[in-house]
């Protein structure tokens, strides 16, 4: 990773796509946008990007069929979880591909901090004294 992570945002709804983008633009980060799943992963066989922030529902192709593509995958991105579904939260997810789940509404500092993080590999102890995240490590059972 170099000092500036390369993101992507994949979310179907366009207004949250143009916040994030507005605030990873002024923090000078590299970043590029999918409305889906299939654009995404059609953007990922061009390019490697540091983190992919993942919305769960959207068309076409939704984000847990995004995960599962992403399984076989070499240099794949660690991925952020975007979900306005507070009530279900996935189980099963890979710890080695899910840094972290991100409810929206969300605080745009604390996601940047937490770009970051994720992109350096770094744990999700970022995520201890913040509501609207969840480290995986809550969700996925350890051996």
């Amino acid at each position: 990773m170099s000092l500036r992570p390369s993101v992507l945002i994949v979310d179907d709804d366009q207004t949250i796509r143009k916040l994030i983008s507005t605030i990873l633009g002024r923090r000078d980060l590299d970043f590029s946008t999918a409305s889906d799943g299939v654009e995404a992963l059609a953007m990922l066989d061009k390019r490697r990007y540091d983190v992919m922030l993942l919305d769960l529902m959207m068309p076409r192709m939704d984000g847990y069929e995004v995960l599962e593509k992403l399984r076989g995958r070499v240099n794949r991105p660690f991925v952020i979880l975007v979900s306005a579904q507070s009530d279900y939260l996935p189980l099963g997810l890979d710890p080695t591909l899910v840094h972290s789940i991100l409810r929206k509404p969300f605080d745009i500092e604390f996601l940047v901090d937490l770009i970051f993080s994720a992109a350096a590999g770094a744990p999700d102890a970022l995520l201890d004294d913040h509501s609207t995240a969840l480290p995986l490590s809550q969700l996925v059972p350890v051996a």
